[in-house]
């Protein structure tokens, strides 16, 4: 288990703190959990960012990818969606950047 913390949206009119703890299970899963502490409820969002040469697909709820041998499953445990972008703009999202300078859409 890994847990840490950070305070870098005291700024914000709506002050939180977030926590993230990661958890291996069986040396095969690995489960994030961020938590949002404040004086008022908000609405987050988290980015995952993959290589670029990954393939992804859909199964039921879950958002899978894979690479070279390797698989992973993304799922959501406590409401909320899963959302693949490719190049948005506004916001910025959906993009990688192979070399300085240079930002291409994400193809997966």
């Amino acid at each position: 288990m890994l847990h840490g913390s950070h305070d870098g949206y005291k700024r914000l009119s709506n002050a939180v703190i977030h926590e993230r703890t990661v958890f291996l299970e069986n040396g095969t899963r690995i489960l994030l959990k961020d938590i949002f502490r404040g004086k008022v409820a908000i609405i987050s969002s988290s980015t995952i960012t993959f290589h670029p040469r990954c393939g992804r697909g859909n199964i039921d709820d879950w958002v899978t990818t894979h690479m070279g041998g390797v698989k992973t499953f993304i799922q959501l445990i406590e409401g909320g969606r899963l959302e693949v972008m490719r190049g948005r703009e506004e916001p910025i999202h959906g993009w990688y950047s192979p070399a300085y300078g240079i930002k291409l859409r994400a193809p997966c």
